[in-house]
């Protein structure tokens, strides 16, 4: 399952994704289904955490303005591995070599056709296993 959230900042363009993505065979849930003016991104980040561990092996994306922001919300849970990328490259390997379970996005600095390409790309990336990889996510969980 791929759970979606964004706090006001990412919302436009969180409903240009899921738009996209409902054109896909991709399975989501909108954490964020009506625009909360002025809210805040750690709020939304625990909102999506909660889910992920809720539902061993989900995956996340989370949009704020810029994408920072939440990401460093989002790396405060240890079960998370967030991380921010606009290159397909770096979001391959945030999943293959990281196990990222969360792909931030900037809500101010991204269209959603680009969007749509990294999410394809993060949700169909498998992590490889590999003990070097492994040995490192151990080390900062």
């Amino acid at each position: 399952m791929l759970f979606i959230v964004t706090d006001h900042a990412g919302y436009e363009l969180k409903q240009e994704i899921i738009k996209l993505l409902s054109k896909t065979k991709i399975k989501f849930t909108d954490l964020t289904p009506k625009l909360i003016p002025g809210d805040d991104y750690p709020d939304r980040a625990k909102e999506l955490a909660e889910k992920i561990k809720e539902n061993p092996g989900s995956k996340g994306i989370a949009l704020c303005g810029a994408g920072q922001g939440i990401c460093i919300a989002l790396n405060r849970y240890s079960w998370i591995r967030a991380g921010i990328y606009q290159k397909r490259e770096v979001v391959r390997l945030l999943r293959s070599h990281n196990d990222g379970n969360v792909l931030c996005l900037p809500g101010r600095f991204m269209n959603g056709a680009k969007a749509i390409k990294l999410i394809k790309v993060f949700c169909n990336t498998p992590y490889e296993g590999e003990e070097r990889h492994s040995r490192r996510i151990k080390s900062i969980s």
